[in-house]
């Protein structure tokens, strides 16, 4: 017999394509490294300060701990992003008096984009333990990095000793969906704070799905998904330069008069 084809739901998803948050780079302010006891210069460097390779007769041993781990807080343009907070802790003997610096060295691992800093010491430490009778500890938390990129940390005591005095570690900065990451503006930049406010609407067999753009994005993906049917159509948006466009609007083909237009439509957003 013959009949009308039944009416089934619609699964839309909306991706986009970010500008994106900038990569692993240096904050250009912060404190200090001087401490009681201790003058401290910081020096920025690219990694290839080579009066660091020439031998030494006596060098310092490795830190005896370090810890990496995340923090947030603003950056020198007074944005709220995510910083590497990383510490050490100097081995307590002897060869402290051998300790000229610390170079502290970040590479992102999906990229191979390195930074590095020196710790440069003004003077001798004049024991193996601070004024408190505790080991001495050091920071830095100037790094800003990328929730969910994975990097390798390297804190190296100076003069070298073939690569024997550092510590590495490698560690995966957490995503925009756990604890206060949301909060920042580098997981806005990669879309968390975006509210597209998808909107549909049947016009004859056309089926029109409306959102609102995101200011830092001009590429977008639709695609609407009829459940039970092989149907699985997808619309690459591309928005011109000019004036930001407030709603984006796409029309699906042929493709309306078989979605019943009185269900409750699942709508996701993804992000490419």
């Amino acid at each position: 017999m013959g009949g009308s084809a039944p009416l089934r739901r619609a699964l839309i998803a909306l991706s986009m394509l970010l500008i994106g948050a900038e990569g692993l780079r240096q904050i250009a302010q912060g404190d200090g490294c001087s401490q009681p006891g201790m003058q401290c210069t910081i020096k920025n460097n690219s990694c290839l300060d080579f009066n660091w390779f020439r031998r030494y007769s006596w060098t310092p041993t490795a830190p005896s701990n370090m810890v990496v781990t995340t923090g947030i807080g603003q950056n020198e343009l007074g944005r709220t992003v995510v910083r590497l907070h990383i510490n050490w802790t100097v081995s307590v003997d002897a060869s402290i008096l051998e300790l000229q610096g610390v170079e502290i060295t970040v590479v992102e691992r999906s990229t191979q984009v390195t930074r590095c800093i020196q710790y440069q010491f003004n003077n001798t430490f004049p024991s193996q333990r601070n004024p408190n009778g505790q080991p001495w500890q050091f920071y830095y938390n100037n790094f800003e990095v990328i929730p969910g990129h994975t990097y390798i940390v390297t804190v190296q005591h100076l003069p070298r000793q073939g690569g024997d005095n550092s510590k590495v570690q490698e560690f995966t900065v957490p995503w925009c969906d756990e604890g206060d990451m949301i909060q920042t503006d580098t997981c806005c930049d990669l879309g968390f704070c975006w509210f597209p406010n998808i909107t549909i609407k049947h016009q004859e067999e056309n089926l029109i799905v409306e959102f609102s753009s995101r200011w830092n994005a001009k590429e977008y993906g639709v695609q609407v998904k009829v459940r039970d049917s092989p149907d699985n159509t997808f619309i690459h948006v591309i928005l011109q330069e000019g004036p930001p466009i407030q709603r984006v609007q796409v029309t699906f083909p042929h493709i309306g008069g078989h979605i019943d237009k009185e269900c409750v439509y699942n709508i996701s957003q993804l992000r490419f």
